[in-house]
């Protein structure tokens, strides 16, 4: 809570704060050494392993296997499925802790990303989805660059479109334009999906790998009137 109370007349105004309202929410936890351990050696195998038809290569120099909306490797191999256990019941609880009701989660999507020398990830939104996450599997923070969330508030016009800049000599929640996010290995970052983000500094290391995944409830309604539902089973 800011107060700028000594910067003014105190006998003219009384009490005058700057509150902050309608945050975004972020979840982070870490998996447990013993089982991230195993699934790093098992997600590794994947990437030397995988057939062709799940490799994928792009403008970033980022490498993935399963970035296709008729793949998901939690479900296309099977050793992940306990992965797709931990992950589908966090973000579950990650939706009920921010205070939305919500019975059963499904992980529409998710694949392996791996980021090479000097490559970087635009900034982008994950569509069709509701929360979007990503696992730090192979991840040192001193030589990986640090996944980046932009304030689109400062990029996005809306009606009537007033700017004025920023004064960087007081930064503040409302004016800061980036948001760094430090991670380390084994951690995983759950966000709403609407989110913009990326990774701007290109790779100063070899090897840097992530699973991305999206996340969808299997039933989305509000009251009585609207919803639709989701299968795992029904990939178009």
């Amino acid at each position: 809570m800011m107060n700028i109370e000594d910067e003014v007349d105190n006998n003219s105004i009384q009490n005058f704060q700057i509150i902050p309202i309608m945050p975004e929410a972020m979840g982070v936890f870490h998996i447990a050494k013993e089982k991230h351990l195993e699934f790093k050696i098992k997600i590794e195998q994947i990437l030397n392993t995988a057939d062709d038809k799940y490799r994928g290569h792009h403008q970033s120099k980022r490498e993935s296997i399963g970035n296709d909306r008729f793949q998901n490797v939690l479900l296309d191999f099977p050793e992940l499925t306990e992965l797709h256990s931990i992950l589908k019941n966090t973000a579950l609880n990650f939706i009920k802790e921010s205070g939305y009701l919500c019975d059963e989660v499904i992980i529409t999507d998710a694949w392996i990303n791996k980021y090479p020398f000097e490559s970087t990830l635009p900034n982008h939104r994950h569509a069709n989805s509701y929360i979007s996450g990503n696992y730090f599997i192979d991840y040192d923070n001193s030589i990986n660059s640090p996944l980046v969330f932009v304030n689109d508030r400062h990029i996005t016009s809306h009606a009537p479109s007033i700017k004025l800049e920023a004064d960087p000599s007081k930064p503040t929640p409302y004016n800061k334009q980036e948001y760094t996010i430090v991670c380390d290995e084994s951690m995983v970052l759950l966000w709403k999906s609407h989110l913009l983000h990326g990774v701007k500094t290109p790779e100063k290391g070899e090897g840097r790998i992530t699973l991305s995944f999206n996340v969808m409830p299997k039933v989305v309604g509000t009251g009585k009137q609207f919803s639709f539902a989701v299968s795992e089973n029904n990939r178009v």
